[in-house]
């Protein structure tokens, strides 16, 4: 009888484990649904992150002049592809100060410069990276100037 009982719960016990891991296998499809959904949208960070990653200190612009200081460009690749992801982003993100329509004019201009920067890096040309460099810091100030919070 002892012998029965024990068989019982087991059994009893497999039985509760499965229906967990049925309801739990369940339960992730549906919440990989609810991603799927999130997947579409693409997180907009504010203007002040998007900065700070890029013009930072350790942030990403210093890591490609770094690198094209000691022409590796291969060490800028990284660095300069999130950079164009946070550039593209800078449009979407709405103007601490400002009109929207300056914003989204200013925001692809800078956009593009940090294009022209990436194709100098993956020509692997040192002085071309230097020079798209330069060429984008004399635009910040025409920028701040419309957009930054004093």
């Amino acid at each position: 009888m002892l012998k029965m009982t024990w068989l019982r719960m087991a059994g009893l016990a497999g039985l509760l484990i499965g229906v967990g891991l049925l309801l739990g296998a369940g339960r992730g499809e549906a919440q990989d649904k609810g991603k799927d959904k999130d997947k579409g949208k693409e997180e907009v960070l504010p203007v002040l992150e998007i900065m700070e990653e890029i013009h930072g200190d350790g942030g990403l612009r210093q890591k490609v002049a770094k690198a094209t200081r000691a022409e590796k460009l291969e060490d800028a690749q990284k660095p300069v592809e999130e950079w164009l992801k946070l550039a593209a982003m800078l449009g979407k993100s709405s103007p601490p100060r400002g009109g929207e329509e300056s914003w989204k004019t200013k925001s692809a201009n800078y956009e593009k410069q940090v294009k022209v920067i990436a194709d100098a890096v993956k020509s692997e040309k040192p002085q071309a990276v230097r020079d798209s460099l330069i060429g984008l810091a004399r635009s910040c100030n025409n920028c701040h100037t419309a957009h930054k919070k004093s």
